[in-house]
């Protein structure tokens, strides 16, 4: 049987970075994996692998928080979850949240 979804890679520019976006001890990427539970999010090195039917969406969330990242703002767990709740709203979180 062959899924119908397309697998999506997000590439994070730089260590530092990355570790932001996991958050400590993978807590970001946790709440997201909880929050989109049909998708597999996989990081390795600075590369976040996502597949599922929401691939799309959990690797645009991403891109979007590296932008959010880039812009020299903070993640905590209150803003990956508002984050979270625009890409479901179809907002993006980068222009709201700087």
């Amino acid at each position: 049987m062959t899924s119908l979804t397309k697998p999506y890679s997000v590439i994070v520019p730089g260590a530092h970075l990355m570790a932001a976006l996991v958050g400590q001890r993978d807590a970001h990427l946790r709440l997201i994996e909880a929050s989109f539970p049909d998708s597999t999010v996989v990081a390795r090195g600075n590369e976040i692998h996502i597949d599922g039917p929401q691939a799309e969406t959990v690797g645009r969330l991403c891109e979007e928080l590296v932008v959010i990242l880039q812009q020299g703002q903070h993640l905590d767990e209150a803003s990956v979850r508002r984050s979270i709740d625009m890409m479901r709203d179809n907002e993006r979180p980068s222009r709201i949240l700087t």
